[in-house]
């Protein structure tokens, strides 16, 4: 049962999104709440060295929720309600995603894409003897009187003893499961205020489920088997796989009383959509907290930046902020579809040398797909004046769209970049 699952799950956090009725949003996509969330992941993956996160959206969710899964870093996917996207502020909205890229940079994906496994061949264990118990009673049934049935009482007692195992052990692993998430989410809430120094961004995210109708229920039909990878609690279960949503605000805001605050629900609709009509970007009244470490950061040394890797700091996610803020529009929205990132990435290989750029031209207007090559010629001479701390975050956006390719389309992407 459990190599069955991990079969099913192979896909990774592709293979969870789905299950749960996730839609993956384009990289290049317009919508104004889409483009928030796209633009919140991209800062806080340029600010952790991690490569973009494809993100899927839960669009039957009213509730506020989200998830992080996959087995690596670099095949991560998060996945939002919703409802996240739509009642949460900017920055509530950021302590979330934080919160999220904890359990990426934490190793906590592949324990809890591993737990759905391993609960699921437990609980496979019980449900194989309950149906051997059933097939044996009714076959004994069916027997004629002088049989009396007696053949099938140890098919009975063999049916009965795999159900005790298999339900015994997955109320033991459902324990287990509670008990390592609780744990986990805890660290994840801490990890996110350090990363945006921000507390009130995740402290406000939680109490706004406290006072949402909503809450963070998730109603897809399998959201009981991916329940503990949830933001917060997504399902009713005997095992809580969260701390309760007071003990999490009070840990973060230790000064904070429930019956003194009431977040009207209906006032966050209106905040959030204001701050995606910028295209997701912080406007100038939200982000407060981070204010103060955006003015100038002075670029890392190699060593430096290297050793900042999975490891954001504010000052990081400012910077990163800015970043993308920096980039040119063309540039940017080239980076989100696959043929504008070969494009991007042609472009930036382009040497300043004249005559070495045309030969690199001729080799590409041969062996390069048309459209990318036409592509390549109209972001020349915007990668050519772009400066160096820009060049890395965009090809970090770049790599998401890079990984639609087709075999074919890689290979000769491939080929052409090592000519380049």
């Amino acid at each position: 049962g459990s190599l069955y699952k991990t079969a099913q799950l192979a896909g990774g956090g592709e293979s969870v999104a789905l299950m749960l009725g996730g839609r993956p949003l384009p990289k290049n996509a317009s919508h104004p709440l889409e483009r928030k969330v796209l633009n919140v992941v991209e800062e806080m993956a340029i600010a952790s060295g991690l490569p973009v996160p494809w993100v899927y959206m839960l669009d039957h969710e009213p509730g506020i929720n989200a998830f992080a899964a996959g087995y690596k870093p670099d095949e991560a996917v998060i996945g939002v309600t919703r409802g996240c996207v739509e009642q949460l502020s900017r920055d509530e909205l950021q302590g979330v995603i934080a919160h999220e890229f904890s359990h990426i940079l934490n190793g906590d994906m592949r324990l809890n894409i591993r737990l759905i496994a391993i609960i699921h061949g437990i609980l496979l264990v019980g449900l194989i003897g309950y149906y051997t118990m059933r097939l044996a009673a009714s076959s004994g049934s069916r027997r004629s009187s002088d049989d009396k049935g007696g053949g099938a009482v140890p098919f009975i007692a063999l049916g009965l003893g795999l159900m005790a195992v298999g339900f015994a052990g997955t109320l033991i692993g459902n324990l287990i499961k509670a008990a390592v998430s609780r744990q986990r989410e805890y660290l994840a809430d801490a990890s996110a205020v350090q990363f945006t120094r921000n507390p009130d961004g995740i402290a406000g995210a939680l109490k706004r489920i406290g006072n949402l109708n909503q809450g963070s229920h998730i109603s897809a039909s399998r959201a009981t088997e991916a329940s503990h990878m949830f933001f917060a609690s997504g399902v009713s279960a005997l095992f809580a796989t969260h701390p309760p949503l007071t003990d999490r605000v009070i840990r973060i805001d230790r000064f904070w009383q429930a019956e003194q605050e009431v977040v009207a629900a209906e006032a966050a609709a209106p905040v959030a959509v204001a701050a995606a009509g910028v295209a997701g970007f912080a406007t100038a009244a939200s982000s407060n907290a981070t204010a103060a470490t955006r003015s100038a950061v002075p670029s890392p040394s190699p060593e430096q930046a290297l050793d900042a890797i999975g490891r954001p700091t504010p000052a990081q996610l400012a910077r990163s902020h800015d970043l993308l803020e920096s980039l040119p529009a063309a540039l940017h929205e080239a980076a989100h579809e696959p043929f504008g990132a070969r494009a991007v990435i042609y472009a930036l290989l382009l040497d300043a040398d004249f005559e070495s750029c045309q030969r690199q031209f001729e080799r590409l207007a041969a062996e390069a797909d048309p459209a990318v090559y036409q592509i390549t010629t109209q972001l020349h001479e915007l990668t050519q004046k772009l400066p160096r701390e820009l060049r890395l975050p965009l090809v970090d956006i770049c790599l998401g769209p890079l990984k639609e390719l087709s075999p074919e389309q890689y290979e000769r992407f491939r080929d052409n970049v090592h000519a380049l």
